[in-house]
C-alpha cells in the first residue's frame, strides 16, 4: 500500500529545480504566516510537543487554500486535534533532503 502522501511527494519529485525552490518558498511563506501568538493559542489543545505547533499549521495548508485564508483571518478556526500531526507523516517521507536529492529526472 502506497503511503498518503507518495502522489505528492511524486509530484515534488517531477518538478524542475526552479519550480521546487518556488514551491519550498510559497510554502515557507505560508506556514510563516501562521506562525503567531494567535494562531498558537487557538491551537493550544493540538499543541502538546515543539514541532506540534509546525505540524498543525501544515495540516491548515494541506488543507487547501480556503482553509489556509480562513484560519488566516480568524486564528480561533486553527484546528484541535492530533490529526493535524499526519503531516509529520509528509516530512518523514520527505525527510531532511534537500530540494534538489527529490528530483528523478
Amino acid at each position: 500500500m502506497r503511503p498518503p502522501f507518495a502522489p505528492l511527494v511524486d509530484a515534488l519529485a517531477a518538478l524542475e529545480k526552479m519550480e521546487l525552490q518556488s514551491f519550498q518558498d510559497h510554502l515557507a511563506q505560508a506556514l510563516y504566516d501562521l506562525d503567531g501568538r494567535a494562531y498558537f493559542h487557538a491551537s493550544l489543545d493540538a499543541a502538546g510537543s515543539d514541532d506540534s505547533f509546525l505540524y498543525v499549521r501544515c495540516f491548515v495548508v494541506a488543507m487547501g487554500q480556503d482553509a489556509y485564508e480562513r484560519t488566516l483571518h480568524k486564528p480561533r478556526l486553527m484546528p484541535k486535534t492530533e490529526g493535524a500531526s499526519r503531516c509529520s507523516t509528509l516530512r518523514n517521507q520527505l525527510g531532511n533532503r534537500r530540494p534538489e536529492t527529490l528530483r528523478r529526472r
